[in-house]
């Protein structure tokens, strides 16, 4: 009987009646309705059946959340402000209605007032002539504001070689110092009533009527240190000696500026900072300063003076950009010999103890002893793996250290001087460096225990690993040696080339090789004996090419499509892995043989001073 009644009451139902409904709310706040104000709240039904509402299209500009009694939540999407709507229908259990439109306002947030933007100006006037600048080609009338209101030019600093008058609507009148040629300059600001905008220079040219123009010759930069020299020369009218300087000083963290006050040589030496900042692509600051322009000139003032006039001479210097530089030097008391990251935390071994550094502020917060002579580092998770070569010979030591409890968790035997660590999978080879051919060590990280050996040849002072090969770099041949890191055999490549050396790279003695380093399918050979870096393809073992890299090659890394070398100068020189050419040398402490990476930064070891250089890459950071 029930369903009968159904029946029935299906045949005879009137459909409920939806109405259209409108709200608002604010950009960016979401509203929220009960069932009491919702959707439902001015619909009817004829007879008299509770009415449920029923989505049909939601909003396009914000996300919706509607319940079966009218209540719901909109919220618009971030930033929008204008109108969206969607539609729905009431539902008796019965028959539906049509759909009904619900109208959603969403009122725009008044923007508060923005800086006006005032740009630099240039006139000219000659010696002894007063300059009349009057409103239309002002000072304001290349500056804008986002508003209508009125600007009004506020002066900042005034002249230092004559005698200015601005008015508000930006005309002003200039008359230049007795005896006075060159370039002069005053700053101002544009304000419009609410807010003061940013200042802008305005340079005023006073000519020398028949006099000699100043000659000013701009260098090209040292591609090094970015250092810039020039001369400024001007001929005194009066025949007395000319004396130059620098008319003030430039924005310190721009860089510095020097003049030879005889000669008028001068010399612009970049910050790094500023360097990286010129860099067509703009890097992440490590330190948020208010003058990172991102500017790829720097201008600046030399006055001449010979005793009754002064010229002022504007000269522009190129700040040469570059991908990478040095923006810190850490200094350590003792010379170190490796350096890892792990987290924020930069160890370092030094002086028969590691320290321990926070990378963000490249302040020591900690030091611990680890052996008597720890000499290499690797980061595998947490733990920090520490070599140890006795002073007195004989084999040395590993120590699994856990940067988390502070605790040493292992102390694992190894062969003779142990001189390079490198991790694949779980397992951590150890090469063991002695004249015998002894094979590297194999660790097990899982259990902090020696699973095996693997051969890699005579003095293998550097290793690189791929996910099933070991390269290791043996010294005394000037050869590589391949290992298949899946059973720790040795592969031979080239049968006629000594068996414990399958990849001659160098006449053996002549070129000793001392590091490693792959990016993609490619090893890069450091060759202490020369001033190049071997490239070889890791999967044909096959040596493809050859990189002169200007000096003895110390030791190398590999980070992204980067790859540095320290070099016998002082230097590391940047590889550009897709080009294998040099683009950035940057300049470090002596001996930089060792490396570790973290965070866009290249921590560079200077095994012959008390240092450890940080470079910037903007290369390696993302935004």
């Amino acid at each position: 009987m029930a369903g009968l009644a159904n029946i029935i009451a299906r045949l005879f139902n009137t459909p409920p009646v939806a109405r259209g409904d409108g709200y608002s709310t604010m950009q960016d706040a979401a509203l929220t309705m009960t069932a009491g104000d919702g959707v439902l709240a001015n619909d009817t039904d004829a007879n008299g059946n509770p009415i449920t509402a029923r989505l049909v299209t939601g909003p396009a500009n914000g996300t919706l959340t509607l319940t079966s009694d009218g209540s719901f939540t909109y919220t618009p999407d971030a930033g929008f402000s204008g109108t969206d709507s969607f539609s729905y229908r009431a539902d008796d259990g019965f028959s539906a209605s049509g759909p009904a439109t619900v109208t959603l306002t969403v009122t725009p947030v008044a923007q508060p007032n923005q800086p006006p933007v005032a740009v630099d100006d240039s006139y000219t006037t000659a010696e002894a002539t007063t300059l009349v600048v009057p409103v239309g080609s002002g000072v304001l009338a290349n500056d804008t504001d986002d508003d209508t209101t009125p600007l009004a030019a506020q002066l900042v600093t005034g002249p230092s070689h004559g005698q200015l008058t601005l008015a508000a609507d930006g005309s002003f009148t200039y008359t230049p110092d007795d005896n006075f040629s060159g370039t002069d300059f005053f700053t101002y600001s544009a304000a419009d009533g609410a807010v003061t905008g940013n200042s802008a220079t305005v340079s005023i040219v006073v000519t020398v009527p028949g006099g000699v123009s100043p000659v000013t010759t701009v260098g090209e930069p040292d591609q090094t240190s970015g250092l810039v020299t020039g001369r400024v020369t001007v001929v005194s009218r009066t025949g007395n000696p000319v004396t130059y300087s620098l008319a003030a000083p430039i924005d310190p963290a721009l860089g510095t500026v020097t003049v030879d006050p005889v000669t008028g040589q001068w010399a612009f030496t970049p910050n790094p900072q500023a360097r990286l900042d010129a860099n067509p692509a703009p890097p992440i600051s490590l330190v948020a300063r208010a003058a990172a322009t991102g500017q790829q000139t720097v201008t600046f003032v030399i006055e001449a003076a010979d005793g009754v006039n002064v010229v002022a001479v504007p000269v522009a210097a190129p700040i040469d950009p570059t991908a990478a530089a040095t923006t810190a030097t850490i200094e350590l008391g003792a010379a170190p010999t490796d350096a890892a990251v792990i987290g924020d935390r930069l160890y370092i071994a030094a002086g028969g103890r590691v320290l321990v550094f926070d990378t963000a502020t490249n302040a020591k917060v900690g030091e611990f002893q680890a052996g008597t002579n720890p000499t290499t580092l690797t980061a595998v998770g947490t733990k920090l793996y520490i070599s140890e070569s006795p002073p007195a010979g004989g084999n040395g030591t590993v120590r699994a250290y856990d940067t988390v409890t502070g605790a040493v968790v292992a102390v694992i035997p190894v062969g003779e001087s142990p001189a390079d660590m490198q991790l694949v999978g779980s397992r951590l080879y150890v090469a063991n460096v002695d004249n015998a051919g002894s094979p590297a060590t194999v660790i097990d990280t899982l259990t902090d225990t020696v699973v095996g050996t693997a051969p890699v040849g005579i003095a293998p002072f550097g290793l690189a690993t791929t996910d099933t090969r070991l390269f290791a770099a043996n010294y005394v041949f000037g050869t590589v040696t391949v290992v298949d890191t899946t059973d720790n055999t040795q592969i031979d490549v080239y049968p006629a080339t000594p068996a414990i050396d399958p990849i001659v790279l160098t006449a053996p003695f002549t070129n000793p090789l001392v590091a490693l380093a792959i990016s993609g399918d490619q090893l890069y050979v450091a060759n202490v004996g020369g001033n190049t870096v071997f490239v070889v393809d890791t999967t044909t073992y096959q040596k493809i090419g050859e990189i002169d890299v200007g000096a003895t090659s110390l030791g190398v890394t590999a980070a992204g499509d980067r790859v540095y070398v320290g070099r016998s100068d002082g230097t590391v020189a940047v590889i550009d892995t897709v080009s294998n050419t040099v683009v950035d040398p940057v300049e470090v402490g002596a001996s930089p043989n060792r490396f570790a990476v973290g965070d866009g930064r290249v921590y560079v070891v200077n095994a012959q001073a008390t240092t450890i250089s940080v470079i910037t890459d903007t290369a390696l950071r993302t935004v």
